[in-house]
């Protein structure tokens, strides 16, 4: 138990009879410093003093560009009821923030992290008993409910395609999640049945403004989702379809009227926190960015789509001369969004996987055979006949030379490096 002691300013502290107060000596000290002089004891280096010396906080200067006049006045309501006009609007804003780190995009959109909110039966038990006739719920519930899945869904098939490490980490893209679920454990069916159900709804609706605009947005978003989770060259044909869908998509959403800014005050501008990565946990200091317009979005997705159209040669076709034209014309390419770091991540998973195999069918062995073949120009058996046939022999005395000769390189390697 701890014995207090009253001193001469009136406080107690605490150490009974044994303590002694240095705060007099301490100060006395101190005021022999000059202005910005450092008491250092010794082996204090520059290592501890920046350890010791926070330099404000790397998050603050991270986010998205935002001018005072673009932040919104109103606060994110959940449950508000919405506009057809504000949620296709919201719905473009989402396909704009693809593209870039987690925090920095996708996590701005805060319906991300309001999804058990937008499940019918939580949000319309949060309403009045009517809702107005120009904002049905099912919009919020339906239509925007479902393509925030399609949108978590896409990211999580995007990075694990990232997580096979064909891309340089940090330098290529960012995988770092936040901590933030991407609906790892939803299957991509359910989210599918999610967006059909957006799409009847949706149909069924043909007095309802902006329907046809919002149900191209929700088609889009689930033929994005099937391209993404098509496999390599298993699914390729099928793949093949889904990506003349959605260039033709892309296209029929830009023929037609687009949605224009919400004021300040609406909770369509409400959903975007451009400022929320800074209360995410990161690893790495993030520059600001701005994201793109939504014209220039749009051709954004449909480049990745030719891109992605651009490997069909390499799928359909086992010629390595094919292959390396191909490649070969789009390494001469200047950087575009036809080969972003998802497509030139694809590229490579067409032609390996993680257990080795050229395009999931062949071994290793093959490629190798066919190197020899078509660029070397000799024949596909010779290999194989210098180990089975007469002349192996030389071969087996060649393998009892060069082991040999390799120890005794990596003996004179080390005595040179000893020395």
């Amino acid at each position: 138990m701890l014995d207090f002691t009253t001193t001469a300013h009136g406080w107690d502290v605490p150490g009974g009879p044994y303590y002694t107060d240095v705060t007099e000596f301490i100060e006395a000290a101190t005021n022999q410093l000059a202005p910005g002089e450092l008491l250092m004891m010794d082996n204090f280096t520059l290592a501890e003093s920046m350890s010791a010396i926070e330099i404000m906080d790397p998050r603050l200067d991270s986010g998205l560009a935002q001018s005072l006049d673009e932040k919104p006045t109103a606060s994110f309501d959940p449950y508000f009821p919405l506009l057809p006009e504000e949620v296709c609007w919201i719905l473009d804003r989402a396909f704009a923030t693809e593209g870039c780190a987690l925090s920095q995009t996708v996590h701005t959109l805060l319906y991300v992290h309001e999804l058990p909110t937008l499940d019918p039966l939580a949000w319309y038990r949060r309403q009045p008993k009517a809702l107005p006739i120009d904002r049905p719920g099912n919009l919020v519930t339906s239509v925007l409910n479902a393509s925030i899945l399609g949108l978590l869904k896409s990211c999580d098939l995007v990075w694990r395609e990232f997580a096979q490490k064909h891309v340089y980490e940090n330098e290529d893209v960012m995988t770092e999640k936040s901590e933030i679920s991407l609906c790892e454990g939803t299957s991509v069916a359910r989210v599918v049945d999610s967006l059909e159900s957006a799409e009847e709804w949706l149909v069924s609706q043909g007095g309802l403004p902006w329907s046809e605009e919002l149900l191209l947005r929700v088609q889009l978003r689930k033929v994005m989702l099937r391209i993404f989770a098509s496999r390599p060259r298993a699914d390729s044909e099928l793949n093949r379809q889904f990506l003349s869908m959605s260039r033709e998509l892309v296209q029929r959403i830009k023929d037609r009227k687009q949605p224009s800014l919400p004021p300040l005050g609406s909770q369509a501008r409400a959903a975007f926190d451009p400022a929320i990565c800074r209360k995410f946990i990161s690893h790495v200091p993030l520059p600001v960015i701005r994201l793109f317009d939504q014209e220039r979005t749009w051709d954004a997705l449909e480049a990745m789509f030719q891109g992605l159209q651009d490997l069909s040669p390499l799928e359909k076709t086992e010629d390595l001369r094919v292959w390396k034209t191909t490649l070969n014309l789009a390494s001469r390419n200047p950087p575009s969004f036809k080969r972003c770091s998802y497509v030139r991540s694809r590229t490579t998973s067409s032609f390996t996987s993680t257990n080795a195999l050229i395009f999931n069918t062949y071994p290793v062995s093959w490629l190798v055979r066919e190197i020899l073949s078509q660029v070397g120009g000799i024949p596909k058996g010779v290999i194989e006949s210098l180990y089975s046939g007469a002349d192996r022999v030389t071969l087996f005395h060649w393998h009892a030379f060069e082991n040999p000769a390799a120890e005794v390189r990596r003996s004179f390697l080390a005595t040179a490096v000893s020395n």
